[in-house]
């Protein structure tokens, strides 16, 4: 079974991060929603850019929308 998925860019000023990154798409969420999101050992927050029925990548669930 494929979990929907929303494409997310986390807002930050790391020039060096190549987004955007697949999470689980809570219900409802649209592309403009922000996100709080996992990312390494912290949470950022993150602007969802695009969404997708599939990823080839394991998904997390964003930790609040």
């Amino acid at each position: 079974m494929s979990l929907p998925v929303a494409r997310v860019d986390p807002l930050t000023t790391a020039r060096s991060l190549r987004g955007p990154f697949d999470y689980q798409r809570p219900e409802g969420v649209g592309v403009g929603a922000l996100l709080e999101v996992p990312f390494g050992r912290q949470t950022l927050l993150g602007v969802v850019t695009g969404l997708a029925e599939a990823s080839e990548h394991e998904l997390v669930a964003p930790r609040r929308v």
